[in-house]
């Protein structure tokens, strides 16, 4: 079968690309450039366009083929919100109307940010976008239900909602990626309390995958791992590498009055913002994310949180060697 991925070049989506490859599959990309080095010697058909282009679209998604729509745009504040809506929902919408023209399968790859429910959370049926804080979450969770009503309608597509990807191939290095990034060049750094659910984007690879092989038309599946302190990451990261002291501890409260500063601080780095205030508010929400049903109806596993962790740690360390 022929899979065409969008986002390619995207943390989540050359690793698609790798496991794809793997499998002995036919694997198109969609991309805005030629060269990527997310994509450097990969075996794999260019086709470099615009994703808003319907007639691009039309013409690289052929008849039965598979769609694994990863392309979107993360933002940790509102600053964006008018590319972040194009980017997530226009473009999203696109995608969909040239999958169904052509009848092909859809992998709508989305985010746990898009699900506003609190405690334990288990796949969800919709979205409420009116419920979230921040036009990422907000973009997502309208792109989604967007992409659920239209299978209503003939598509033949399911949504996957990842929750924090960090690990292998972070060509562009994610925002947890940066603070393990940091970690092991000895920048300044400091824990708060709070935590989040992370999971390997290997895991992350396989689900979306298992969701295009095995997953129900109309469909939501949670691809997430473990809960993990921020205090226990860096009690993670100093057992990997001989550390015995934590970074200082700093009041949430502080280091979210000096989020602009902080994110000031990467932006002057040429880095992705760290500690914005959405990122912070994201940390200290009570989400438990129960993935039981995606387990039983695709066959998803993950890893530790530990094991993720080093996933990442080991990655950076391989770059500086």
């Amino acid at each position: 079968m022929l899979y065409v991925i969008t986002g390619a070049t995207g943390h989540i989506g050359n690793n698609i690309v790798r496991l794809l490859l793997s499998m002995g599959e036919r694997v198109r990309v969609l991309v805005r450039r030629e060269s990527d080095p997310s994509l450097e010697g990969l075996e794999v058909e260019r086709r470099v366009g615009a994703l808003d282009n319907v007639g691009f679209l039309l013409e690289n998604i052929e008849r039965g083929c598979c769609v694994i729509h990863c392309a979107g745009m993360i933002a940790l504040s509102e600053r964006d919100s008018e590319a972040v809506y194009h980017a997530n929902v226009d473009i999203t919408c696109n995608i969909v109307q040239a999958c169904m023209e052509k009848e092909a399968r859809l992998v709508y790859v989305s985010s746990v940010d898009a699900i506003s429910a609190q405690g334990r959370i288990v796949e969800p049926e919709c979205f409420y976008p009116d419920e979230l804080v921040g036009c990422y979450a907000r973009s997502k969770a309208i792109a989604s239900n967007y992409a659920l009503k239209k299978t209503e309608g003939g598509l033949d597509g399911c949504v996957v909602c990842p929750s924090a990807v960090i690990g292998d191939n972070d060509f562009k290095v994610s925002c947890v990626g940066q603070v393990i990034k940091d970690y092991i060049d000895r920048m300044p750094l400091a824990y708060i309390k709070g935590g989040y659910n992370f999971v390997s984007v290997s895991d992350v690879a396989k689900g979306c995958v298992l969701a295009a092989e095995k997953g129900q038309r109309g469909k939501c599946y949670l691809l997430t791992g473990e809960y993990m302190s921020v205090k226990d990451m860096f009690l993670c990261l100093n057992g990997l590498s001989g550390k015995k002291h934590l970074p200082p501890y700093l009041p949430f409260g502080l280091v979210y009055f000096l989020a602009p500063v902080l994110g000031l601080y990467y932006t002057l780095r040429g880095k992705r913002p760290v500690f914005s205030r959405y990122a912070l508010t994201c940390l200290g929400q009570d989400k438990q994310y129960c993935c039981e049903e995606t387990k039983k109806a695709l066959g998803y596993s993950f890893k530790s949180a530990r094991e993720t962790v080093k996933e990442s740690y080991d990655y950076f360390i391989k770059l500086k060697e």
